[in-house]
């Protein structure tokens, strides 16, 4: 009997059957979650925004309640309204999801703050974000840094800002 048999394989075996047998962590999940990004910002920046497309493929309404990254000491949900003819931001404890809606977050809407930022992320770089669903839980995104100016995809733009499918 070779080495590898004898040595290797009786702790390789359990750890290939669990990956196989165990499901995704978001199989379940009827959130889906594209086109997740965050502007490239001088490193004196203190704070940045993020942007994402979120999908609800379920049959009942969930809610994104909360989100962190390491890239920022604390990420907030704001909401950008009109008001008077002047834009004004705040932050709001959510995001509803109705059931078969799509929501863009954007500039000029809900969208993502980082505040207390401890680095500055360079164009190209893909970071980390957890997302906490009232339903769904958790799910890891991967933001793509992009330049200042940058505008979302076409198919964000597509998906406009509040709607059912």
């Amino acid at each position: 009997m070779s080495v590898f048999r004898r040595a290797v394989w009786p702790r390789v075996l359990p750890l290939l059957l669990a990956a196989l047998l165990l499901p995704p962590a978001s199989a379940d999940s009827k959130i889906h979650i594209e086109d997740v990004w965050v502007r490239s910002l001088p490193a004196v920046s203190k704070v940045n925004s993020g942007y994402m497309v979120i999908h609800n493929h379920g049959d009942a309404g969930d809610r994104l309640l909360k989100v962190r990254s390491d890239l920022a000491g604390e990420v907030e949900i704001h909401k950008s309204e009109e008001v008077d003819g002047h834009y004004r931001m705040q932050r709001v404890p959510g995001i509803p999801l109705p059931a078969g809606s799509c929501t863009t977050l954007q500039s000029g809407g809900y969208h993502l703050m980082f505040k207390g930022m401890t680095r500055a992320p360079a164009v190209g770089e893909r970071v980390p974000i957890w997302l906490t669903f009232e339903s769904a839980g958790d799910i890891r995104v991967d933001a793509e840094v992009r330049p200042v100016g940058s505008i979302p995809t076409a198919s964000a733009q597509a998906n406009g800002h509040h709607h059912r499918h």
